[in-house]
């Protein structure tokens, strides 16, 4: 039996907001998080002007970010993420196995770590 003090409750949960231009994965990645006991989704955003919007309004404790957006591209909402809010963790997805991408997605600053 499970102790209920071991338990987490809803405000315990870690807010994930994901950032991706497919729906399809961004209503995958949801189920997944949504199942876990600790996570879920606060928010959803397939640009980065509406993910812009989405961080300031539900203050995720960690975004779920794809490196190729329509529009300015992963990397660049990165750069603009590290400068606001530079202790956000970020979780980047890509489909490109190229060294490069994962170089550039470091430039914008330390990821945080806890």
């Amino acid at each position: 039996m499970t102790n209920l003090a071991e338990r987490p409750t809803t405000t315990d949960k870690k807010k994930v907001l994901i950032v991706d231009d497919h729906p399809l994965m961004r209503q995958g990645l949801a189920l997944l998080i949504n199942q876990q006991q600790d996570m879920q989704v606060c928010a959803e955003a397939q640009e980065a002007q509406t993910a812009i919007h989405a961080i300031a309004e539900s203050h995720p404790d960690i975004l779920i970010l794809d490196i190729s957006l329509s529009g300015p591209d992963g990397l660049e909402l990165l750069k603009s993420i590290r400068t606001s809010d530079p202790d956000l963790p970020v979780l980047i997805l890509s489909m490109h196995d190229e060294a490069i991408y994962a170089e550039r997605a470091l430039r914008p600053g330390p990821m945080a770590t806890s």
